[in-house]
């Protein structure tokens, strides 16, 4: 009897250890198969079930994924920044750095362009789908779609105007055009050639003229396709922080400035 007696807590201790690694393990199971999941304020989860089925979650907080489920978050808005000398290509805070652009003006110089470009994704579920299934990162989604289309807009609205002009009062109207282009989409633009004497230099050179083209029943400016609108995608806001003018253009815009000081004020009497 005194045998039995003792042998009992023995085997109570064993069921107590068999009874934690079954919790253990159901925990882990549970963790490992749990059909509900979370999304984040300011984020989308693309779910994809073993079904095939597809949906997305805008809502945030605590949603039926499914077991199984493939999830995929994405920002409800991506920043593209150019502020570096070298692109870094990680997302950070809702935001990629893909390094400064290179603009070139009418006049054949060239410039680097430090800004930010804030993009929304779309809030439709089908249109979301889609680049989710094209790009399949956020990053992917910046390196062959937003990051170009921001560039192409960009060096367009620097041919429109000579880095003279630019310096001397074109910033807003170049800021102007590249945010109206990045959110209709970029003009079709048509050049003229022309040989001028530049008096600063003591040559000719060849000057490039280019306007936008418009359509003549309407009156609108024509323009390319846009590469995000067929995705739902919109622009936020734009913004071009810093100019910086290749070497030849800082030295001819002394020139220019030393030439018109240096003229006789018109006399009054």
């Amino acid at each position: 009897m005194t045998t039995i007696q003792n042998m009992l807590p023995i085997t109570n201790f064993k069921r107590t250890i068999v009874l934690g690694v079954l919790i253990v393990f159901a925990l882990i199971m549970f963790l490992m198969i749990n059909p509900f999941s979370w999304n984040d304020a300011g984020n989308r989860t693309v779910v994809e079930r073993t079904t095939g089925e597809q949906i997305v979650q805008f809502a945030p907080g605590i949603f039926y994924a499914g077991f199984f489920a493939k999830e995929k978050e994405w920002p409800n808005q991506i920043s593209v920044t150019y502020q570096a000398e070298t692109p870094t290509m990680e997302l950070e805070d809702n935001g990629i750095e893909v390094g400064k652009i290179q603009i070139r003006f009418s006049d054949a110089t060239t410039a680097d362009v430090k800004g930010i470009t804030q993009y929304i994704l779309p809030s439709d579920e089908k249109e979301m789908i889609l680049i989710h299934n094209t790009h399949r990162t956020p990053v992917s989604l910046v390196q062959k779609r937003l990051a170009p289309y921001t560039k192409e807009c960009l060096q367009s609205s620097a041919q429109l105007m000579s880095s003279e002009k630019h310096y001397g009062g074109g910033r807003a109207q170049m800021a102007q055009d590249f945010l109206d282009q990045l959110k209709d989409g970029v003009y079709l633009l048509r050049t003229e050639e022309n040989l001028v004497y530049d008096s600063l230099e003591k040559e000719k050179k060849r000057v490039y003229q280019t306007e936008v083209q418009v359509d003549k029943k309407t009156g609108q400016a024509k323009r390319k396709i846009s590469s995000i609108k067929e995705y739902g995608i919109t622009v936020a806001d734009a913004a071009i922080t810093d100019v910086d003018y290749e070497e030849k253009v800082d030295t001819k815009l002394v020139k220019s400035s030393m030439q018109q000081q240096s003229r006789p004020y018109p006399n009054k009497n």
